[in-house]
């Protein structure tokens, strides 16, 4: 259903694998019919096609597609009464399973079009995800997908070849793009240790003009071709980055986005909202799993 781009399994072998286990573990907890609707809209909407629907689907199905419509070109956009609906008709663990299933798609296909492109040398290889069968969920499902996609953001954390404050312009970006609230809640420790502060912080969204250096341009360059223009990858951002970072690097920057951007499943179920008010401080445990270290204003007061 998606690939996994050589170049990928190859620089960043941790991070793939652990990627490569929650294509397996979750996409097939959904439908096969509905993810194979929703990966025929998702790829159509990444590379400007239109889409027919076909005239034998069901009501079920109809919901699924506009929700993979909406989740392709603005998440944010996703509602309420579609995500209701969707769960009077499935359930919720079913639901949960689809988005988080929607969420590895999408970023797979981005993933096969944008990273060839960068790093081509490596070429493609063809090991896929397992697909999915009649829809099955586990009777725990919601913890199975949580802690499968948990253990893969954790390998993408633990690469640490990017700088921290890079790092963070890249997370900051895809909370952006994606209207998360809890990313957008938080900075992260290690960046705030390098200097990072809320001017270049509210300096993300006009990049091009931010005065950042080429190099965390180009890496931001990097977000908006993955996150909203895949098929735009070029020689010319290629070239960019060679001229900042190792394939290693490139490589992780792919990887990163695709972790932040499980941001995407928060806001379709509308459950991002931050549970505290303001700025709060991001950290990583030696495993690499998140740890919220309070008000960000406590953190940095001298």
């Amino acid at each position: 259903m998606v690939t996994i781009p050589s170049a990928l399994t190859t620089l960043q072998p941790a991070t793939s694998a652990a990627w490569q286990r929650a294509l397996d573990v979750v996409l097939p907890l959904s439908d096969r019919r509905l993810l194979a609707l929703a990966r025929e809209r998702l790829q159509a909407a990444q590379q400007r096609q239109v889409c027919d629907t076909p005239a034998d689907c069901s009501d079920v199905e109809r919901q699924v597609i506009a929700l993979a419509d909406q989740f392709a070109v603005d998440v944010n956009g996703v509602t309420e009464g579609q995500v209701a609906a969707l769960t009077d008709a499935l359930g919720a663990g079913s639901v949960n399973a689809l988005v988080n299933g929607l969420y590895l798609i999408d970023m797979g296909l981005r993933l096969e079009q944008v990273v060839p492109v960068l790093l081509p040398a490596a070429g493609e290889t063809p090991a896929a995800a397992a697909p999915g069968g009649a829809a099955q969920p586990a009777e725990d499902s919601d913890a199975l997908i949580a802690d499968t996609i948990a253990a893969f953001a954790a390998a993408a954390v633990l690469a640490d070849g990017i700088d921290a404050v890079t790092s963070e312009l890249v997370r900051l970006r895809c909370a952006q793009v994606h209207h998360c609230r809890l990313c957008g809640s938080l900075r992260q420790r290690s960046a705030l240790d390098e200097g990072f502060d809320e001017d270049m912080a509210g300096r993300i969204a006009r990049y091009e003009q931010g005065g950042f250096s080429e190099a965390q341009t180009a890496a931001l360059r990097l977000v908006d071709t993955l996150i909203l223009f895949p098929a735009d990858a070029g020689a010319d951002l290629r070239a960019e980055l060679e001229r900042h970072y190792t394939p290693e690097q490139v490589a992780e920057l792919c990887f990163d986005v695709v972790k932040w951007s499980q941001q995407k499943a928060l806001v379709a179920t509308h459950i991002d909202a931050p549970p505290w008010e303001g700025i709060h401080v991001l950290d990583f445990d030696g495993d690499g799993h998140p740890l919220f270290a309070g008000p960000m204003a406590d953190a940095t007061r001298h």
